[in-house]
């Protein structure tokens, strides 16, 4: 964790005593202490659990999503209106230790902090649900507005028998790797479709790892979904035909890959820390040493780059990256 969003943690460690203490002290005396209930509550929610729903927040999300957090500048923002709003709430409720009109300002100013941490994070979930990156490229030598859509593969005159696979209804939830496993000819008909590139197993692995969904796929690169789904749903026996594009310029549009291959090329800060791990097992010394052997059983490993890992511990990614290769290379070399 960076100093920021540990200091989240700390808060709220902090918060859960005072409210303990406090909420001791209403049980032992409740007339005496009766005034404080405001405090007590406020302390435990917006403090306690607050706090470390904020700090766990900017540290996992990002993290398991594959993206940098949005705005990791207003954290210390964020950090520092959500306390002062709360003490100072708890301070001047009641007129307990501040004027009471002092409430109206401490509780915009925690509403204005619920708000830095509703948009960052809501900002940085919407952009690792659209993390696949297209690469689009104009078909060669077509006009202005391109060649003409791939033509229909003709429909088989045999129909093929109907197993378990082909029972399953797609939706457009349903992640593109388990369509491909899950029904065969479907790159062929997501081929119809535009999409290309699919038999890359890279391509493939980079799908299953951000869990691209049939919908997000489609939204991506202009096609309409509920034709799509139609079409995969068909029965196999029914012949399928090209249904029409949702837009007049046809494009041809790949999946390009999200990282170098970690074993083709020195490490970068776009190299996945799973694959660098994967490929260059003495490049684990270097992550223990900077971020602990915790690295090791994350989730994150599979879909964190090199680059969002230094970034969330405070460390240049370039530093880092120069580090795993001079380790590499000295294995190489040795």
């Amino acid at each position: 964790m960076d100093r920021t969003t540990r200091a989240f943690v700390y808060c709220s460690l902090a918060y859960l005593v005072a409210g303990v203490l406090l909420g001791g002290a209403m049980g032992v005396d409740p007339v005496g202490w009766m005034g404080y209930r405001f405090a007590h509550v406020h302390l435990l929610l917006l403090g306690f659990m607050g706090m470390m729903v904020y700090g766990v927040g900017y540290f996992i999300l990002p993290r398991f999503n594959a993206v940098a957090l949005a705005w990791p500048r207003l954290v210390p923002l964020h950090l520092w209106t959500a306390n002062v709003g709360l003490v100072g709430l708890c301070l001047s409720r009641d007129g307990l230790f501040l004027p009471e009109p002092w409430v109206a300002p401490f509780a915009t100013l925690e509403i204005f902090s619920v708000f830095l941490f509703v948009t960052n994070l809501g900002v940085t979930l919407r952009r690792g649900a659209v993390h696949t990156r297209m690469a689009v490229h104009p078909p060669a030598g077509g006009g202005a507005m391109g060649p003409a859509a791939p033509a229909a593969a003709p429909p088989s005159s045999t129909p093929r028998p109907v197993s378990l696979r082909d029972r399953f209804t797609f939706t457009l939830d349903t992640p593109v790797a388990e369509l491909l496993d899950r029904l065969p000819g479907a790159a062929e008909i997501l081929a119809r479709h535009g999409v290309t590139g699919l038999d890359d197993p890279a391509n493939l692995a980079h799908l299953g790892r951000l869990k691209v969904t049939v919908g997000r796929l489609a939204e991506n690169q202009g096609i309409d979904g509920r034709a799509l789904l139609g079409e995969l749903n068909r029965p196999p026996a029914a012949p399928t035909g090209a249904p029409p594009r949702s837009r007049a310029t046809p494009l041809k549009i790949s999946l390009a890959p999200l990282s170098p291959p970690a074993a083709g090329g020195p490490v970068t800060g776009e190299s996945i820390i799973g694959e660098v791990i994967g490929h260059h097992p003495e490049a684990k010394a270097v992550f223990e040493r900077r971020f602990g052997s915790g690295c090791f059983t994350c989730p994150g490993q599979a879909t964190e780059s090199v680059g969002q890992a230094a970034m969330m511990h405070g460390i240049a990614a370039e530093s880092l990256a120069a580090e795993i290769n001079a380790v590499i290379q000295g294995r190489a070399d040795g």
